[in-house]
């Protein structure tokens, strides 16, 4: 199955064949980054244990699995915009 893993690094667009039970999705993060996974990784923004083997993650083709949630609200500094709606000044 063709999926992207995406970390701090950059992104890779791979193809997994399993054979077999084993492979977990730490085991395919360390694999393309050459690091260890985190504890928690996320499948197409939901967050599963790094430990889950991959029949039961719920990777798809075209699934992303990344290091970091990328669903969280980006934090934005310094940018404020005043918008007086009535009154005077």
């Amino acid at each position: 199955m063709d999926v992207l893993v995406r970390t701090s690094n950059g992104e890779a667009e791979v193809s997994i064949r399993v054979d077999g039970n084993d492979a977990t999705l730490a085991n395919v993060v360390e694999h393309v980054s050459g690091r260890p996974a985190p504890s928690i990784l996320f499948v197409d923004g939901r967050a599963v244990p790094a430990s889950t083997p991959l029949g039961s993650s719920g990777v798809l083709v075209g699934s992303i699995i990344a290091t970091a949630d990328e669903t969280a609200p980006q934090s934005v500094d310094g940018i404020v915009e005043l918008v007086q709606v009535a009154g005077p000044g």
